[in-house]
């Protein structure tokens, strides 16, 4: 193999198959170099700045770096594509966008292949590489996207990180106050969801629990400890909601989990257990919770006038 094809297939290796004019050119290999490798269908273009290795399958992995690799400079892969590539829960690697974030100016920050935002602030500490791809660190994506999306849904999205220990409280503040004196969108929405928080925050299992919590906060009720142990004497089990006051669990019963006879029953002896350990018991359904608040409030509130009669 001659030298400059030995170079094109080394720089192509680990990026899938997709290699750079400009990482060819720092290896030596110019336009000169390169135009007969294309000749003979050792390499495609894909773009003026990006071409493959002939016979490598295409990949969204490799779709990706071509998308990084096509924006000369410091850039990587960003905002939702980012958190798909690490795999939060509502984004999917193969139905969302491709988006790169650079340090370039706007005028020269042009590619076919993704949407590319510009910055003036991308430090070592925001950006790694992820399987031969340069991409931003989940909690640089979460700031990227508060701008667009809503408070809500970026409630969720970092809790969903913060589960998956993609995030910290302490990372959270540190990267607020990096990016909070830019002037950037999103940053009260930001500010507003980590002071929520804390540091010592513990994160709903599920959208689903982040939504009863929601709607017990609307009605005043925030004793709710998600969860917890329960039982008498003997150990009952983990509930999914228990009051720190009062002797009330609430359960969040799912149609996809509870539809057999077997789950039935199992529901059932757990609800006479944890009510012979003396708890007033609330089962509300996750369609309810989703498609009926009003009646999860009402549920719960019912609930709550008989414990405090015990």
């Amino acid at each position: 193999m001659r030298e400059h094809e030995r170079i094109v297939h080394e720089l192509a290796a680990p990026q899938h198959g997709a290699v750079s004019r400009t990482q060819l050119r720092a290896r030596g290999v110019a336009a000169r170099q390169l135009h007969p490798l294309i000749q003979r269908g050792v390499v495609v273009p894909v773009t003026r700045e990006v071409v493959t290795i002939a016979g490598s399958g295409p990949s969204r992995q490799r779709s990706a770096i071509a998308a990084v690799l096509d924006v000369p400079g410091r850039t990587a892969l960003s905002h939702a594509a980012s958190l798909a590539w690490w795999a939060v829960p509502g984004f999917d690697r193969q139905r969302t966008g491709l988006e790169v974030i650079s340090t370039r100016p706007a005028r020269t920050a042009i590619s076919s292949l993704s949407h590319v935002h510009t910055t003036t602030l991308l430090p070592d500490s925001h950006v790694t590489i992820l399987d031969g791809l340069w991409i931003t660190v989940p909690v640089r994506a979460i700031f990227d996207l508060a701008g667009r999306l809503h408070p809500d849904r970026m409630a969720r999205i970092v809790d969903a990180a913060w589960r998956q220990r993609l995030v910290t409280g302490r990372l959270l503040r540190r990267t607020l106050a990096e990016l909070a004196e830019h002037g950037r969108s999103g940053i009260q929405t930001m500010r507003s969801i980590i002071e929520e928080r804390g540091d010592d925050y513990r994160p709903p299992e599920s959208n689903t629990e982040a939504r009863f919590e929601k709607l017990m906060a609307e009605i005043g009720v925030v004793s709710f400890e998600r969860q917890v142990d329960a039982g008498g004497i003997d150990w009952v089990g983990r509930v999914d909601f228990r009051d720190r006051h009062l002797p009330l669990v609430a359960e969040i019963d799912s149609a996809t989990f509870h539809l057999s006879l077997t789950d039935r029953t199992d529901d059932l002896a757990r609800r006479e257990a944890l009510e012979h350990a003396g708890f007033v018991v609330v089962s509300v359904s996750d369609f309810d919770v989703w498609n009926r608040p009003r009646i999860v409030q009402e549920q719960v509130i019912e609930a709550r006038r008989t414990a405090l009669r015990r």
